[in-house]
């Protein structure tokens, strides 16, 4: 016989004893006495403690009952709990596996999909994972199918399968270490693709005009820095740019050097 306590699903309770006195015709009075012994402890108590003629049949007494142990009714979960399971670091896959289907058992028409999904990301990395992920299964009962294989090489090799678990580690971790630099450049190459659109918004051309505009900038910025150092002379020396005197008189002086201006007495 089963007893209630009111630690359980008191719903669960009313359907076990439901299903056990179904096999045979019973009045509600009977019924109503039978169901008190199968309580025990807070619920027996509870049942004692009710007010005389309160109880009218045994779907009063179901309703009474359901009432007072609703905090003890287990709550219904949805797929997104399957989610939250996830292989410990040191946790067998075979103990894993076991974790996952208890926790299926209480969560009704949970699609193929969902649950194959769950118990992947739920895996931690390791070799078994990354052959879900290069050969990825077809049905949710495939992949155990697959777990069940990779649990009887683990019975079998233990040894190896540690060996291999840390190889795969590594792995895993150069693998990662190839994205971040991969995201780095991905990073440089947006942004030189936004200075290039800047450019090209100052300049207000199109995208095909976009070399020949830094190109022109480029001139640009040669030049003003040229100008900043200073005129030269073909010979490389400075230019005189001085102004001559106004007040004086001057005259052109050809010699070696090319055209001088002295002043005249």
């Amino acid at each position: 016989m089963v007893y209630y306590t009111g630690k359980d699903d008191p719903v669960q309770h009313l359907q076990w004893f439901e299903d056990a006195v179904s096999i045979r015709p019973m009045t509600d009075a009977f019924k109503c006495r039978l169901f008190a012994i199968t309580l025990k402890e807070k619920a027996r108590d509870w049942f004692h403690q009710l007010p005389p003629r309160s109880i009218f049949g045994f779907e009063d007494l179901s309703r009474s009952f359901q009432l007072r142990f609703s905090t003890s009714k287990k709550r219904k979960k949805g797929p997104e709990s399957l989610f939250l399971i996830k292989q410990r670091a040191e946790e067998s896959l075979a103990h894993y596996v076991d974790r996952f289907q208890e926790e299926v058992l209480d969560i009704q028409e949970v699609p193929g999909y969902a649950l194959q999904m769950a118990f992947t990301v739920g895996l931690r990395e390791g070799f078994f994972k990354m052959s879900l992920t290069r050969k990825t299964p077809l049905s949710f009962e495939e992949l155990m199918e697959r777990a069940a294989e990779e649990i009887a090489m683990e019975a079998a090799n233990p040894a190896f399968v540690k060996k291999l678990a840390r190889l795969t580690e590594v792995e895993s971790k150069e693998q990662g270490g190839s994205r971040h630099h991969e995201g780095r450049r991905r990073e440089e190459h947006r942004a030189q693709g936004s200075r290039d659109r800047r450019v090209q918004s100052q300049a207000g051309g199109s995208r095909e005009d976009l070399p020949m505009v830094q190109e022109e900038l480029s001139s640009r910025m040669e030049g003003t820095i040229m100008g900043a150092k200073g005129g030269s002379t073909s010979r490389g020396k400075p230019q005189d740019n001085s102004c001559p005197h106004p007040s004086k008189r001057w005259r052109s002086v050809e010699g070696r050097g090319g055209t001088a201006r002295e002043e005249e007495e």
